[in-house]
């Protein structure tokens, strides 16, 4: 038991090494550009508050999000399962603990980038990017954002970013268990962006926009709408993965 725990931990520990790369990468571009897109805002746009810049500047971001922090990591699972590294390692762990350790490897991953990129982001915006401020009223409807927002932008950024690292990698799950069993990994990093924009103008063409992703994952869209999008949003995901892993058990392991 013992020593199945230790490799579970080995095999843990040499995937994150192998995604570092990759890893610091994204969080690189994601950072860069968001920073960039708030710099060229804050110059010539004026807000309520310093951390309005942020806010509207990772717009931006949570649309490109899917691909961004996806497609880098879920590679990994695709590749090894094509060249039988799967093969070899089970013989010396099961399957399951196998495929345990690697996918909650690159969620850690893909949860950190998230996490790193929008928050490094917000310290950068909110700290040394200079804006211009004006002070109408806000039309965010939510005391608990205001209060936060006002009284601990650096807080309410943090705990924003730590809620898009949750939604981000219940999407990333979803690739990850569509590459077990999907043979094309431009699809397997695609299917989520696509899968949300197609998604998201169904639901709009039926006046239910506020329940697609940009309902729980945009915060603009989340102060309008209310913090009902985020329990749904949650589910919704939650779902889709049940979904995904009734495919991925139901479809024959391609060889």
């Amino acid at each position: 038991m013992e020593g199945q725990l230790n490799m579970n931990k080995n095999i843990y520990k040499r995937t994150i090494s192998q995604l570092l790369i990759p890893f610091f990468l994204t969080v690189l571009v994601g950072v860069v550009f968001t920073v960039f897109m708030g710099f060229t805002e804050g110059q010539v746009a004026a807000y309520k508050y310093k951390v309005g810049v942020y806010l509207y500047s990772t717009t931006y971001l949570d649309f490109l999000a899917p691909i961004l922090f996806i497609a880098p990591f879920v590679w990994q699972i695709f590749y090894e399962k094509k060249n039988r590294f799967y093969d070899l390692e089970c013989m010396r762990i099961s399957s399951k603990q196998l495929a345990i350790s690697k996918v909650a490897s690159i969620l850690s991953v893909v949860f950190l980038a998230v996490v790193a990129s929008y928050f490094i982001s917000a310290l950068i915006l909110i700290n040394f990017v200079p804006i211009n401020t004006i002070s109408k009223e806000s039309t965010i409807n939510s005391k608990i954002f205001i209060d936060l927002i006002i009284g601990k932008p650096i807080f309410f950024s943090f705990i924003l970013s730590l809620w898009k690292g949750v939604i981000m990698s219940l999407i990333a799950l979803i690739s990850i268990q569509l590459s077990y069993r999907i043979k094309n990994i431009l699809l397997i990093s695609t299917i989520p962006f696509f899968g949300i924009l197609i998604t998201g103008f169904l639901l709009g063409s039926l006046n239910l926009g506020a329940f697609s992703y940009q309902g729980f994952y945009v915060f603009e869209a989340i102060a309008y709408d209310g913090i009902l999008n985020y329990i749904i949003g949650l589910f919704s995901l939650i779902l889709v993965n049940f979904f995904a892993y009734i495919f991925m058990i139901r479809r024959k392991s391609y060889e």
